[in-house]
């Protein structure tokens, strides 16, 4: 099973999307406490009501590595399934 939590502060501009099927797409980076290295979050959800995040907000994301396709290279990203606000 590829299920993994990330805690982080979200270190970009947040990037909203519509699918063809109705989903809002956010994408955005996430920095990991450590400072070691940023990994970019997609989140995919046919309601944005309840996503109250926004850049510099400490964050919990669930959900699974996936590895995409970027030009001639490959990289990794979090496809998340939820995302939960923290307060420090």
């Amino acid at each position: 099973m590829n299920r993994l939590f990330l805690s982080g502060t979200i270190d970009s501009d947040i990037e909203f999307y519509s699918s063809p099927k109705g989903e809002k797409i956010l994408i955005f980076s996430l920095l990991n406490e450590d400072k070691r290295f940023s990994i970019e979050v997609v989140h995919k959800k046919k309601a944005m009501e309840d996503m109250d995040i926004r850049k510099t907000d400490n964050i919990i994301v669930e959900g699974a590595l996936a590895k995409i396709k970027k030009g001639n290279q490959f990289t990794f990203r979090v496809e998340a399934n939820k995302i939960f606000k923290t307060e420090v």
